[in-house]
């Protein structure tokens, strides 16, 4: 019986895509998507490195798009993001474990906007997908929102969310009592202090 298994099991590994193997090899996700300059800086490195399709996206990294540029990133969980041009995003925090039946994901908005459609994970236990701005945390499960971070014109950072599908609850992190759910085809604006 030990031999038969060991002759199905070698087969069933080796036939693992490469993408499969790169999640096992500690990234969490992949860049599906890449047009014009975008750069990525990894944790622990100093030095940007260019973003080309089919890299690996790992936790803490940090992702800037230039001018007339944008990228696709598609996660382990199965959410997600698209970053338009003049972005700064970080990733803060991944964890996903289907056998766990949990998620914890938190990016931070630097400048810039990002669509994001966050995977709907049914009977997940722990669920945390949160889009950290200056001025807004915003929580999202299966939906589809957008986020847009500005400076104003005394150089505050304001942010603007847009629900497309599904909702969002959001808050001022100064003011963290305060929640407030945005529900598709609309929006809020989160201004510092405010």
């Amino acid at each position: 019986i030990s031999v038969f298994i060991i002759i199905i099991t070698i087969p069933i590994i080796f036939s693992f895509s490469e993408d499969v193997w790169a999640i096992i090899r500690g990234s969490i996700g992949i860049v599906s998507a890449v047009y014009g300059r975008v750069e990525v800086i990894h944790k622990g490195k100093t030095k940007t490195q260019k973003v080309y399709r089919k890299d690996r996206v790992y936790l803490y990294d940090t992702f800037k798009t230039l001018k007339n540029s944008k990228m696709r990133i598609l996660f382990e969980d199965g959410s997600i993001l698209t970053i338009s041009e003049n972005t700064t995003m970080e990733i803060n925090e991944f964890v996903y474990s289907p056998v766990k039946k949990k998620r914890s994901f938190s990016m931070r908005l630097v400048l810039g906007k990002i669509r994001v459609l966050s995977a709907n994970l049914f009977g997940f236990r722990k669920n945390k997908f949160l889009v950290r701005t200056p001025t807004a945390t915003i929580g999202t499960r299966g939906t589809e929102h957008i986020d847009y971070v500005y400076l104003d014109r005394s150089g505050n950072p304001v942010t603007m969310v847009g629900v497309l599908s599904g909702a969002v609850t959001i808050f001022n992190p100064q003011f963290p009592e305060i929640t407030r759910t945005i529900k598709a085809n609309q929006f809020s604006v989160v201004m510092k202090g405010a």
